[in-house]
């Protein structure tokens, strides 16, 4: 998860660049920039039932030292990071509390963060409204097809990554008649990973998927009875 953070980061900074670069000589022209500071904010989920892989040891971890070495080594055109993080706790309503927040009263430039697929997808008026820049780690294709002008996406998406493994899988193992397993959660991103393996199962004419439930902020996943035994 945290290399994941540093990628979409390194994107987003990317993006800055391009921005300044393309606008007016006078920073205050440009929302969230000034002669020295570039405010960029953060939805996060700090706390709640992913902070395990998201919080201080995870994605927000990972934002948080890159943007720290991106200012150690002198920021963004002589320009320092300035991150305003809000804490989702993976829920709808504080993330869409959150965007507000960044939006009207802290004026960011940009936002990183949105980890959840519900969250983001709750989001995509209001970002397109805003015309803010966002670097999401929700890889759900509805956030990309159609393209969502303001919404960027640092990986594959979900679906891709199935459909790479699926083919790599019965193509290059030989496995025609692989009982292939998938375990999630059932939340947003996890319906879209089920129904995308359902479609490549069937598409390669293999047996319907066994779907394990991985309970948030634990260790144990609710698998099938049969599934390890039989698999």
């Amino acid at each position: 998860m945290r290399t994941k953070s540093i990628f979409s980061v390194m994107v987003l900074l990317s993006s800055i660049m391009v921005i300044l670069l393309y606008s007016p000589i006078h920073a205050k022209e440009v929302r969230g920039v000034t002669d020295d500071t570039i405010k960029i904010g953060a939805i996060l989920d700090m706390t709640g039932p992913f902070a395990a892989d998201t919080g201080p040891e995870g994605y927000t971890g990972g934002v948080r030292v890159y943007f720290r070495h991106i200012n150690d080594e002198g920021g963004i055109h002589g320009r320092k990071i300035k991150v305003i993080a809000e804490d989702s706790r993976y829920t709808i309503p504080l993330s869409v509390a959150a965007f507000k927040k960044l939006v009207y009263r802290d004026k960011v430039l940009a936002i990183v963060g949105y980890t959840g697929t519900g969250q983001t997808k709750a989001l995509w008026s209001q970002i397109e409204k805003e015309k803010m820049p966002s670097f999401t780690v929700s890889l759900g294709e509805s956030n990309v097809k159609p393209v969502q002008r303001y919404l960027f996406i640092p990986a594959a998406t979900y679906e891709d990554e199935i459909s790479i493994l699926t083919k790599y899988i019965v193509e290059d193992l030989k496995a025609r008649d692989a009982r292939i397993g998938i375990v999630t959660m059932d939340v947003e991103y996890g319906k879209v990973a089920i129904a995308a393996l359902k479609e490549r199962a069937n598409a390669y004419k293999l047996p319907p998927p066994t779907c394990g439930d991985h309970r948030p902020g634990g260790n144990r996943c609710n698998l099938p009875g049969t599934w390890l035994r039989e698999g």
